[in-house]
């Protein structure tokens, strides 16, 4: 959540790459709203320095909502996420840099143009 703040009227993310680097950017409109949405509902805003995406810490049963456990969602869920999105290829990426290549490939498909993914991506060219 330290990561994830506003700025111009827009929910930003400030992403950590290797070596120390990181690059800001702002979130997409249509996923700031669900990210606002989401935030609120789990109370994320006032829970200080916890990671934004959390595992469950019990499977709720009957009427009783889920509980995040304050811990981050394991990178094997990131591939189950991005498995049910609606998105190609169909198989789930495997790690950060798979799925880093899947958005930008998706934000090219949608009518993104090449310089914007760059800097996205934060690759130095757009090769």
């Amino acid at each position: 959540m330290a990561d994830v703040f506003h700025r111009q009227r827009r929910l930003w993310v400030r992403l950590n790459e290797k070596g120390g680097k990181f690059h800001e950017m702002p979130w997409h409109h249509t996923l700031e709203g669900y990210l606002t949405e989401y935030i609120e509902h789990a109370r994320l805003a006032e829970a200080g320095r916890v990671p934004l995406f959390q595992a469950i810490k019990c499977r709720p049963y009957g009427r009783r909502e889920a509980q995040l456990n304050g811990e981050r969602l394991h990178q094997t869920m990131l591939g189950l996420w991005c498995a049910v999105a609606p998105r190609r290829p169909t198989s789930p990426p495997k790690s950060a840099p798979t799925s880093s290549a899947a958005l930008v490939t998706a934000y090219l498909e949608n009518g993104g143009t090449l310089e914007k993914a760059r800097q996205m991506a934060a690759h130095a060219s757009p090769a």
